[in-house]
């Protein structure tokens, strides 16, 4: 039996991050998260769940780094970002590599935590940033599609 995989990427049950309610966004659970590290938990969870190679632990663990590092320049939490951080991070990147690199290299890995944190009732993730992003910034939603710039622009 073949399982659609289509849905595993929907931003949330709200058509954009504007109808969002303000209590329900993610920065209002900043007091919940602020001493832990989620991008650790999910690192070390997936890791023993799957068969994941040093290699790739380490350059998913640099991922996390360097998100962590936009995230703390911008004032929020890793797990925690706005659409709006993950342009600004995606706006960074493109200065140092190429899209598709951005594509697969870093991105990708954001937004597998954040559906990992949306998909488990631990969390009260009720959308995925990433996923807003792609439809709300046209830079995002090139590096999503892996277009360069000005490619299939009306």
């Amino acid at each position: 039996m073949n399982i659609s995989r289509k849905h595993n990427d929907f931003p949330s049950v709200y058509r954009s991050f504007s109808d969002v309610p303000a209590d329900l966004r993610l920065e209002t659970y900043e007091s919940r998260f602020e001493d832990r590290n989620l991008l650790k938990e999910y690192i070390s969870h997936k890791s023993s769940e799957e068969d994941w190679s040093d290699n790739y632990i380490n350059r998913i663990k640099s991922v996390a780094e360097c998100w962590k590092e936009t995230c703390d320049k911008m004032g929020c939490h890793p797990a925690l970002a706005s659409p709006d951080v993950i342009n600004e991070w995606c706006d960074s990147l493109l200065e140092r590599y190429c899209i598709s690199t951005i594509n697969i290299r870093y991105l990708n890995i954001i937004n597998n935590f954040y559906r990992y944190l949306m998909w488990h009732v631990d969390y009260p993730h009720t959308y995925n940033p990433v996923q807003f992003a792609v439809c709300e910034f046209t830079t995002v939603n090139q590096i999503w599609y892996n277009r360069s710039r000005g490619a299939d622009d009306d």
